[in-house]
């Protein structure tokens, strides 16, 4: 039977509590090319990463560790909110928070520094936001994007795309990026995912990168904390992945025999 192993480099949504593990995306995926009858094996293999400055490391040691024919790439929210502040909060050395100001308010090249990330993913407060917190972020994104951070921040992840899409090549490797989704809990974060998601689109385009377009889902596809996917939102994820594979293997690309 011919075998198709296939990553997700992502974060939380692969294993993420309170969804049991048939109900995650990719075993609903999974279940669609049951129900179909497809005759491929499938491997999943899964993968994170925190911040958008690693993404090519955090690649490299996922596809050499795993023997994979596509993977897809999750543009996470979390680390995509710190690149829009002009003051980023971050830990330091000695575990008291302090604030820096944005990297390319210095100096306009794509470059940042993974700790002005790790406050933000792991902050207990992406559990339990409270309304104070999230105003004062808002506050924060709408500075930076008067200051023109969204368009850095855009070209910053798609410099990193990119990266990823030349070291796949070398390995024979089908990359698929997946857009961020909605992020209901906050208008300013929720735009931003907009804006992030139409730009990768046409980029992508430009690019020959496969993209898919999760943004578009409802808002009842999110929990009440409106950051993670619920039952239906992993339900619907699995059917876009389905539809998307299906098509691929139609046309016999990355097919190995077992």
């Amino acid at each position: 039977m011919p075998r198709l192993n296939i990553g997700f480099m992502g974060g939380c949504i692969s294993t993420q509590p309170g969804i049991e593990r048939k109900d995650l995306f990719y075993n609903k995926m999974l279940h669609f090319f049951e129900e179909t009858k497809t005759e491929v094996q499938f491997t999943i293999s899964l993968g994170n990463y925190q911040s958008f400055d690693t993404l090519n490391k955090k690649n490299s040691d996922f596809i050499n560790k795993k023997d994979l024919d596509i993977v897809f790439l999750f543009i996470r929210p979390f680390p995509l909110m710190p690149l829009q502040k002009p003051f980023i909060k971050y830990d330091s050395a000695n575990g008291s928070s302090k604030t820096a100001i944005h990297p390319s308010l210095l100096s306009r090249k794509l470059r940042w520094d993974r700790i002005l990330t790790l406050h933000q993913s792991t902050s207990p407060y992406c559990e339990e936001i409270k309304r104070k917190k999230i105003a004062l972020r808002d506050l924060n994104i709408g500075i930076g994007i008067v200051l023109g951070l969204h368009t850095w921040a855009n070209r910053f992840i798609l410099s990193k795309i990119i990266e990823t899409k030349n070291l796949f090549k070398q390995k024979k490797i089908k990359l698929f990026v997946i857009s961020p989704p909605k992020n209901p809990e906050s208008m300013m974060a929720n735009k931003i995912c907009k804006w992030t998601t139409d730009y990768l689109k046409r980029q992508c385009l430009k690019q020959h990168i496969s993209y898919l377009d999760i943004n578009k889902l409802s808002m009842e596809c999110f929990k009440n904390d409106g950051i993670h996917f619920n039952q239906m939102g992993h339900y619907e994820l699995g059917k876009i992945l389905y539809k998307e594979l299906k098509k691929f293997i139609e046309q016999g690309s990355c097919i190995t025999s077992s």
